[in-house]
């Protein structure tokens, strides 16, 4: 007599599920990524995560727990201790994050730091949530942001500028991991984060098409344009920092809530503030402050606080 073949099946723990967006797409980013895990406070031992399927990035161990406690998921939340991540991309897309999060979970690693945001902070940004997000609204996933240096998405607009803050006798520090925002009327319709050196692209889908005037509608138009302002909230970050260290994720955003720093349309006379900026559909829009005798330079100043 032959058995039939009964094929075993396998459950195995999942400890660690993360998952990243990009905000400027809001697709899912599941590729070509270092994503190293350790356990807070430590430096030892330390895990990489995995791509699936899925877009998620897991492991199915966890340093620092025994077998049987992984395989116990019931348990995980009064076992959870904290983890730190550290997210790189050396493809150069996006910019690196770090942060912490309590390990084992059983869903999607949710960041600590989603809670207790001020309504101000979470309406600037905007662009990290679906457009659909309520008040409440915590994400499974982290942002990631669009790198300088990266290719444009077809498609996408781009603000574009080199951040620096301007003393008023003239001394000028960078602006590195300044957070950016624009706006169109009373919606932040993008947001991005500067890098160490203060030089930031902000990438986002083109806003609904402006109303044609009865002219434009019977001619057509030659140019589609949208009047956008930018505000730049900097907390001068990089003073605490080593060479090549990267601020955690909380200390980015809580930027947010403050008050955004000039930016400064000139050097010149009263140094009044960067009015609002065309956004040319299908042109990065490059912004930079103006010198002497219409010089322009190739960096945005602000005005030191």
């Amino acid at each position: 007599m032959r058995l039939a073949l009964s094929p075993d099946s396998v459950v195995l723990p999942l400890p660690v599920g993360l998952s990243l967006r990009s905000v400027a797409t809001r697709k899912r980013i599941g590729d070509e990524l270092t994503i190293n895990v350790t356990r807070a406070g430590r430096k030892q031992p330390s895990f990489l995560l995995k791509p699936v399927p899925s877009g998620h990035w897991v492991s199915h161990q966890l340093p620092g727990f025994e077998r049987d406690v992984l395989h116990r998921p019931a348990d995980w939340v009064a076992q959870a201790r904290g983890y730190r991540f550290e997210v790189d991309d050396p493809a150069g897309r996006y910019l690196p994050i770090r942060f912490e999060a309590p390990l084992p979970a059983r869903k999607a690693v949710v960041w600590p730091g989603w809670r207790g945001w001020g309504a101000t902070q979470r309406s600037r940004a905007a662009p990290v949530f679906p457009a659909d997000a309520g008040a409440s609204y915590i994400p499974d996933y982290l942002p990631l942001f669009s790198a300088p240096g990266a290719r444009p998405e077809n498609g996408m607009a781009q603000v574009r500028a080199q951040l620096a803050i301007r003393e008023t006798g003239g001394a000028t520090r960078n602006a590195g991991w300044a957070a950016v925002t624009v706006g169109l009327g009373t919606r932040v319709i993008g947001l991005g984060i500067a890098d160490a050196e203060g030089r930031v692209c902000v990438s986002f889908p083109y806003p609904a098409l402006p109303q044609q005037s009865t002219a434009e509608a019977a001619d057509g138009r030659e140019q589609i344009v949208w009047d956008v302002r930018v505000r730049v909230y900097c907390s001068e970050l990089t003073a605490a920092l080593s060479d090549g260290e990267v601020p955690e994720l909380g200390r980015i955003f809580r930027q947010l809530a403050g008050t955004p720093l000039r930016a400064m349309a000139t050097i010149m006379g009263s140094q009044p503030a960067l009015p609002d900026q065309k956004l040319s559909l299908g042109q990065p829009l490059i912004l930079r402050t103006a010198l002497a005798a219409g010089a322009i330079s190739s960096t945005l100043f602000l005005k030191s606080p």
